[in-house]
């Protein structure tokens, strides 16, 4: 009945979704955007879709795009640098965090670019302390903060400590790709022989 306005398009975009059909979801995404192109909830959702399923280039358009109409948008920033880093282009990546967190200095998720930054530079001690008082909550965020910290309880070579932080990841997401992967060194680096079975899951989770 409404085929030119963008809000139903979306809602059947986030019922898919919640249905687990993402192909179909995409696809009403790109409908809502076609009657409304600065429809950010829509633009938002297709992004953040296309990053999951690894199709980065068409997730940066996106999120370009979502910037340019949502400019108070922190998940558009946070998206272009996910989706910079994965693409490995490391020095815009870091340039959009920079930016971001001073934007936003209170978006747990550009916190964790920038200590996945602070560590990528050597700067430990300080990817520590911008990742620990994140690690408390019981949600994503508290999950992936957990991880890079036993990552970074690694690099400085605390094996102990990362197999506790992994551990505490793992219970809240149990499909984590970097607490599975640092379990899997922390483990090797004690000589503990379970690191063999989280080395094979750290090599289907990639």
């Amino acid at each position: 009945m409404n085929p030119d306005v963008a809000q139903p398009h979306h809602a059947l975009g986030v019922l898919a979704e919640r249905q687990a059909r993402p192909d179909e979801a995409s696809r009403h995404y790109y409908d809502a955007l076609a009657v409304d192109p600065g429809f950010a909830p829509s633009r938002a959702n297709l992004a953040r879709l296309l990053f999951d399923a690894s199709m980065l280039d068409e997730a940066l358009v996106q999120f370009k795009r979502l910037a340019e109409v949502a400019p108070e948008s922190a998940e558009a920033q946070q998206g272009l640098a996910e989706t910079l880093l994965r693409l490995g282009r490391i020095d815009e990546a870091e340039a959009i965090t920079r930016a971001a967190c001073q934007r936003f200095p209170r978006r747990p998720e550009l916190t964790i670019l920038a200590a996945r930054s602070a560590l990528r530079k050597g700067d430990v001690a300080r990817g520590i302390e911008l990742l620990s008082p994140l690690g408390y909550g019981r949600d994503d965020v508290a999950a992936n903060a957990l991880g890079w910290l036993a990552t970074a309880e690694l690099l400085r070579g605390e094996p102990r400590l990362a197999v506790g932080a992994a551990k505490r990841a793992l219970e809240l997401e149990p499909r984590s790709p970097v607490a599975t992967y640092a379990m899997a060194q922390a483990l090797d680096a004690l000589g503990d022989p379970a690191a063999i079975a989280w080395q094979r899951r750290a090599q289907q989770a990639r």
